[in-house]
């Protein structure tokens, strides 16, 4: 018995090697592993281990990461007795943007493992059966109650099949149906209220129960803009409003101090309005702070329960001078900034006040280009369990990645001008964000995503060669060219070209969001991507 003859730390140590199906299975050996594999010490070991939680050795500077962003705390997690606010915070973290009960009865860090185990397999359509305990109470109990993932298909009977081919394929809900030309432009989750914000095309803002499709609260078309662009996070959304340079900041009543009254959930109160004389071109919230990027050449970052600009960086010798800015993202080092043009993607400090790095200037200096992959998806997936069972199903689709030749937009040029609006190849980036528990940079163009693994370090020292620099295409632009526009009976389609801006532009703009390690994007059709297994 290794429990007897190890010592109990390096039997604890051995153990947290286990994923949490084997260890659930080890606590059936006998009463003495039980009471090792129920222990909380042990499963907050494998949660640190599996990146579920901050070990207290990373948030020695009180920076810690929620919900993809990095937040400042005073508190430091070193301190023993501080171990329950940190399992308090990684629940937490997983909990935001979470609109469902899945997280409520999440209380420790066992059950905290088995849950977000359960919820990758599901992302990798990996044989997984959702049980609604997470407890075990005696070991004669375990084997109809631990997690089955990878259990041989003899075992899977025909009701646990169903239930993971019902996870597999969920059914779509229409919530708040629109007429034409007046559905939703964007869309936020408040996971606190379980709400869903909405901004509508003819202008206006809506706050819907995610459960009840009910609503709860509006602000009136007549207030915003058309497709008023929106902003949330921590219970503070920011609009625009109408004319150029000013932002609505509004917050949840539950924020509201002193407010005399129970706060109705999914009301607002204005909280201030944010004035600045540049024309604003895309910005980001990211709370407390607001960046915004300006047709004019300019970066301004304010603090927004402050109400105070607290920086400003001039990229007006940059790619995106004269409003060529389609995107705008930040951490607490960096400002990421995307554009028009083949090579639009520059990154600047927030220290320096200086850019540190862009695509352009990559490719001129001769760095190492991205490796090119392509997606080959294949639709129908044969799993073991669910027992035989041929699933069709665009949420399905599993993709593989074959290498590939470098995209075309490698070959452009790489000073960025007024010619190059209308030269080819064309390519619109369109998003960029940072992931930070794999610590990726991902940069979004049409039918292409662009990963730079460990970007903080390749930043740091850009000559360097980056750990990892791949562009993995899923849409590609000749072959649609080929497939659709040639095939049309209107001669008129043909002046388009296959490599034009025209066409870029009548594609849908590629959107993409990232979060906990996992990236995804719509552009044409859906994309997940596991940044971990890149």
């Amino acid at each position: 018995n290794p429990s007897l003859r190890l010592p109990a730390e390096t039997f604890v140590h051995v153990l947290s090697y286990l994923n949490p199906p084997a260890l659930s299975r080890c606590a059936a050996v006998c009463k003495t592993w039980q009471e090792v594999c129920l222990s909380e010490n042990l499963w907050r070991t494998l949660a640190v281990r599996l990146g579920y939680v901050v070990p207290a050795q990373q948030s020695g500077s009180g920076i810690y990461p929620v919900t993809g962003t990095l937040r400042l705390h005073t508190t430091l997690l070193s301190d023993p007795e501080n171990d329950a606010v940190m399992l308090e915070r990684a629940i937490s973290r997983y909990r935001d943007r979470n609109l469902t009960d899945y997280f409520d009865d999440c209380t420790s860090y066992r059950s905290l493992c088995c849950k977000l185990w359960r919820l990758a397999c599901n992302y990798t359509a990996t044989s997984c059966f959702y049980d609604d305990s997470d407890e075990i109470d005696r070991p004669r109990e375990l084997d109809a109650r631990y997690l089955s993932c990878g259990r041989d298909e003899t075992m899977c009977t025909e009701e646990q099949a169903f239930h993971s081919f019902r996870l597999a394929c969920p059914t779509h809900r229409l919530i708040s149906p629109k007429p034409e030309f007046s559905a939703a432009w964007r869309c936020k989750l408040d996971p606190v209220e379980r709400t869903v914000i909405t901004t509508g095309q003819s202008g206006g803002i809506e706050v819907i129960d995610h459960a009840t499709q009910r609503l709860l609260w509006h602000i009136p078309k007549t207030a915003t803009r058309p497709c008023p662009h929106l902003e949330f996070s921590n219970g503070w959304m920011i609009f625009d409003r109408p004319g150029l340079g000013h932002f609505e900041v509004w917050r949840s009543e539950r924020l509201v101090p002193d407010l005399g009254r129970p706060a109705d959930r999914g009301h607002y109160q204005r909280f201030c309005i944010l004035a600045t004389s540049r024309p604003i071109r895309a910005y980001r919230f990211q709370y407390p702070f607001l960046a915004g990027a300006s047709q004019d050449g300019f970066i301004e970052i304010w603090n927004v329960p402050e109400q105070r600009l607290v920086e400003t960086i001039n990229i007006q010798l940059s790619a995106h001078r004269d409003g060529n800015i389609t995107y705008i993202d930040f951490d607490d080092e960096y400002v990421f900034l995307t554009g028009l043009g083949a090579k639009s993607i520059s990154v600047f400090s927030r220290e320096s006040k200086q850019a540190v790095w862009s695509l352009s200037e990559h490719f001129a200096s001769g760095g190492v280009p991205p490796a090119t992959w392509r997606t080959d998806v294949n639709e129908a997936i044969r799993d073991s369990s669910f027992t035989g069972l041929c699933i069709h199903d665009p949420v399905m689709a599993r993709c593989e990645v074959y290498k590939s030749e470098p995209n075309l937009w490698q070959a452009g040029p790489n000073t960025m001008n007024v010619a190059q609006l209308t030269m080819t190849p064309w390519q619109i980036w369109s998003a960029v964000h940072a992931d930070v528990k794999t610590n990726t940079l991902l940069m979004l163009g049409q039918g292409t995503v662009v990963l730079l693994r460990d970007y903080k370090k390749f930043l740091r020292n850009p000559r360097t060669v980056p750990d990892l620099f791949v562009e993995i295409e899923f849409f590609n632009l000749q072959e649609y060219y080929a497939e659709e526009i040639l095939q049309q009976d209107d001669p008129r389609e043909l002046d388009f070209g296959w490599n034009g801006r025209r066409l870029w532009e009548s594609v849908p703009e590629a959107q993409m969001t990232v979060h906990e390690g996992k990236a995804f994007i719509v552009n044409s059709e859906a994309l997940v991507i596991d940044l971990a297994a890149v």
